[in-house]
């Protein structure tokens, strides 16, 4: 509190702070879901604030978006990584971008496995993109659309998401270059590895 009333910035970057907390907590009860809205709650009020450190935004926006890919909520996801890039400018933190790019690129080619298996069991349903296109948190202050994300439906549509996902892991290797970045490199080789066999047993079945 000041003279005259309450300091309005402070009370809610408390706030911001609070919800930050509570995300820990919950993760620690392991009450993921909520953990996960509390953690969603946070970066909105970081982003509308402008206080925040942008590695560890972007950073934490990956994260997160792991924990709806995990749940087959991959429009969620790819939302969040769609803003983890806006939020880095253009031309700056290339290493912080192309990590983002590996993350787009191991989210479509989770996308591409859950597809594909289902078509090869002949388990298609009317209803399955209901799941993967659901929109659980939205940042009104990005000019971000919400993607529209559909399983496949045929051996056309992987090969489209094969690509998609190729393309990230491309570029993200343009950044994370063999001498220099064995690590990073060896990863992005293997999720390409893993791209290309989950095409190839599609088509050896179709």
């Amino acid at each position: 509190m000041y003279e005259g009333g309450h300091d309005h910035e402070q009370i809610e970057d408390t706030y911001t702070l609070t919800l930050f907390y509570l995300a820990q907590a919950y993760t620690k009860l392991g009450l993921k879901d909520k953990a996960a809205e509390s953690c969603g709650r946070t970066l909105q009020r970081q982003h509308t604030t402008g206080k925040y450190d942008l590695k560890e935004f972007v950073t934490n926006l990956i994260g997160l978006a792991e924990y709806y890919q995990g749940n087959k909520f991959f429009a969620q996801a790819q939302y969040l990584l769609m803003l983890a890039l806006k939020a880095i400018p253009e031309g700056k933190k290339i290493k912080l971008r192309a990590t983002v790019q590996i993350s787009i690129g191991n989210l479509i080619s989770e996308l591409l496995d859950f597809g594909s298996a289902r078509i090869h069991q002949g388990d298609i349903q009317e209803g399955d993109d209901s799941v993967v296109s659901k929109q659980i948190l939205l940042f009104n202050e990005f000019d971000q659309a919400f993607p529209q994300v559909k399983l496949p439906q045929n051996i056309e549509d992987c090969k489209s998401l094969f690509r998609q996902a190729n393309t990230q892991f491309k570029k993200a290797l343009e950044v994370f270059v063999l001498d220099g970045y064995v690590t990073e490199h060896i990863e992005v080789l293997f999720s390409q590895s893993r791209l290309y066999r989950s095409l190839e047993l599609l088509e050896k079945s179709s």
